[in-house]
């Protein structure tokens, strides 16, 4: 096989030509890599609005517990307790954002259509 790969032979590997897949290659692991580290900071962006969300509802069912237990608390303040963690569930998913992008309000739908949003603006960045 050696012989397979003189200069002058059909089977001959230009170095330039592989230098080039090379190098295309480094490029395209490179873009993999950084789109890799995006999607990493997303999800973290997601999964620290979802922490602050669950420990608002847990306050929340707290509160509904607190109010059905037929105990004399007076329900008008725990409903308007209720009502500004309603709002605070609605601020942090409001806040939740990546690159510009609001990943919990549900405007973008479907998981794959935030990824398709994040990676656009990604790509029109020029990054």
């Amino acid at each position: 096989m050696g012989d397979n790969f003189k200069e002058g032979n059909v089977f001959y590997l230009d170095r330039e030509m592989m230098r080039e897949q090379a190098e295309r290659s480094r490029a395209e692991l490179e873009e993999t890599l950084r789109y890799t580290l995006e999607e990493q900071k997303l999800l973290a962006v997601t999964a620290d609005a979802l922490s602050q969300i669950e420990a608002v509802l847990i306050e929340m069912r707290t509160l509904a517990s607190a109010a059905a237990s037929g105990q004399n608390f007076d329900r008008a303040l725990l409903d308007s307790i209720f009502q500004d963690k309603k709002r605070r569930i609605d601020d942090i998913a409001g806040g939740a954002t990546y690159n510009g992008v609001n990943l919990l309000d549900g405007s973008l739908g479907k998981f794959s259509e935030i990824i398709s949003a994040i990676a656009d603006s990604f790509s029109s960045d020029g990054k």
